[in-house]
This record gives structure tokens, sequence and C-alpha cells, in this order.
């Protein structure tokens, strides 16, 4: 197959095999591998099956295009509904235990939604939740989680990092809780970047840890979080993602982590529901950063204002030409001197 950002050129089995999402996936693998250094060998999982292929660069660095060989493609990887908000390939191995858990990550990128799904994996989808900070020695929370733990129900205490420093002997207490009555279940979520220096004895005396790491580190998960999240809407109301999309989702860095992702997907939807999101439907930063070309202060300008009217025209090139004061032959120009995706930007 041959394929550049917007097309693939395809036999009827070859194109059997690359969905929306996979195309956004291979063509991120193609460009960020320094696609003039000749043909290459890639080891891709594309739509849940592992693959071997063969590309061949084409075009010319403003262009460039691939030529995709598929040398072998494995069995699908048996799966069941991706987690939409945590990365479930962490939660196995913590899964098998039964002492206190510990899962750690940054802010937002689904330590919660990791520690609830361990939990349903051990028969206890209702857990007890409360916050460290407002945990006391004497206070109702403590209380409400020691009853759970003491009725052989789980308990999740999340942001330990945020435990007020006069209160660091009520963790043991809920570890000595958990330890003592069968079937009992406590998991507590953390920020170890954020936790303060004396808590770190504290969270050495927790058992399993489960780590989460930041989108940024995982973003061959982005398609099935995506897929995930908008799965969690009516069908109706689901908004569709171009392939032009899922590579600018694919180039966000994501300082939000999880939270940010499904943030902008959830307004994407209140936005487009039922529609085909292009990227320049995106938060400005987003389709900023998916054009790869540092551009003059001038050119950032242009392409700002370029983008505003195509928005506010849904896409018409003539009716943003008309807003913009210019040509319709001047605009096709500047779409490809600003590499402004042409195909997402269709009447």
């Amino acid at each position: 197959m041959v394929l550049d950002a917007e097309t693939v050129i395809a036999s009827v089995s070859g194109a059997s095999l690359l969905s929306t999402e996979a195309h956004a996936q291979l063509w991120e693998a193609l460009v960020t591998g320094a696609p003039g250094h000749g043909r290459r060998l890639l080891e891709l999982e594309l739509d849940g099956s592992p693959m071997r292929l063969i590309t061949h660069p084409l075009g010319d660095h403003d262009r460039p295009a691939f030529a995709v060989e598929i040398l072998d493609r494995g069995a699908p990887r048996l799966r069941g509904r991706p987690a939409s908000h945590g990365a479930t390939a962490t939660v196995s191995p913590a899964g098998h235990t039964t002492g206190p858990v510990l899962v750690t990550g940054p802010a937002g990128s689904g330590r919660y939604h990791a520690a609830r799904q361990l939990l349903r994996h051990n028969g206890h989808p209702e857990p007890v939740v409360v916050s460290a900070a407002r945990l006391r020695t004497d206070g109702p929370e403590l209380g409400a989680a020691l009853s759970g733990l003491d009725s052989g129900g789980a308990v999740i205490v999340r942001r330990l990092e945020e435990l007020p420093t006069a209160e660091r002997a009520v963790p043991g207490l809920l570890r000595d809780a958990a330890e003592r009555t069968p079937g009992a279940r406590l998991v507590a979520t953390v920020d170890p970047e954020r936790s303060p220096d004396d808590l770190g004895e504290e969270l050495g005396r927790w058992g399993t840890p489960l780590a989460v790491p930041a989108l940024s580190s995982r973003q061959g998960e982005l398609p099935r979080l995506a897929e995930a999240i908008l799965g969690e809407l009516d069908a109706p109301l689901r908004p569709v993602l171009s392939a032009a999309t899922h590579q600018a989702l694919l180039r966000w860095h994501w300082p939000g982590n999880v939270a940010e992702f499904r943030r902008v997907l959830l307004d994407l939807a209140d936005e487009f529901p039922g529609r085909t999101v292009e990227p320049f439907h995106l938060p400005e930063r987003m389709w900023e950063a998916a054009e790869r070309r540092r551009l003059s202060r001038i050119e950032s300008v242009q392409r700002t204002e370029i983008v505003a009217a195509l928005r506010e025209s849904g896409g018409n090139r003539s009716a943003a030409a008309a807003l913009l004061g210019i040509g319709r032959t001047t605009l096709y120009r500047k779409l490809r001197e600003l590499r402004i995706d042409q195909d997402s930007l269709s009447a």
C-alpha cells in the first residue's frame, strides 16, 4: 500500500487492515522515524494485531509519503472492553495480590479509575472512597473506611500525598484493618512527585506498587481510550474522529493526562454530536502543535486567521475566502504553504 497523511491507496485486502485509527498510528510512526533514512522495518500493534512492516519513503520533505509492505500479521490480542480512564495493562499484576496496593502516577493519569478496575477484578465493584485530605483520627471518613474493611469490603484512599501531617498514623490503622479481615481490600492513590518527604517512609510500608504512567508515554493507547470514552455516549451523539484528527491527538503531549483527553473528547461530543471532527475543530493549542514545521510569526498569524475562518464557515473554503477577503486560489495556496490539512477542510 501507499499512504500519506490523508490518503491510503491499497488493495482490498490491504485496505481492510487499516482503519482510520490504525492509519493515524501508522502515519505517526512513519513520520517520527526519520523518513529520509531509507527502508525500515517496523513492528507495531494496529487495531489489536501485531504486525511487521517494511516501509520505503516516497515524495519529498514537504509532502512525505510511504510505500508499506505487510510482512506478517499476528492474531488479534484478546481483550475485554478497554478501560476509558486508566492503563489496563498495569492492572493485572496487582490484581492477583491480597495485600494493600499503592497506585502511583501523576495527577490526571487515571490512578483512581485503575484502582476501581483492580477492585472490580477482585469482586469489589462498589468500594468505599475517601479523600486523604479529609482523613482524621476521630473523623467520619476514617470511621466509614474502617467499617467497610471490617465487613470484608474494599476502600480506596485518594491522593495520599494530601494526607495532613498530623494524621500520618491513619494509613497504618487502615492497613491493619485490611490485613486482619479476610476478603478486605485496601487501595490508595498517590503522586510521588507531589508527596512530602516525610511521607516516604509511609509509602514504603505499602505492598504491591501499581504504576500508571503519564499519557504522553503511552500514546499507543489513545485510539482505544477514545473508543471507550466516546462509547459511553449514545451512538447518535458520538462524534467521528477523522484520521487527520487522530494524528493531531497523537502529537499532543497531554500535560493534563487522561483527564484532559477525556475533557477534550466530551467537549467535541457536545459541539459536534454525530458529526465528523477534523483537526480545525480541536482546541487551538492542539492543531497548532500538530503543525510540525516551525512557522514564522507572520505565518502563525495567517494560519490562525485561516483556521478561524474555516471553523466559522464549517470548512467551506469559498465562504472562508470571502470572510478573509482573499480569492479562493489564494486560500488554496495558503493551505498548501501552511500545511493546513486539505482533506479535513474540504467543503
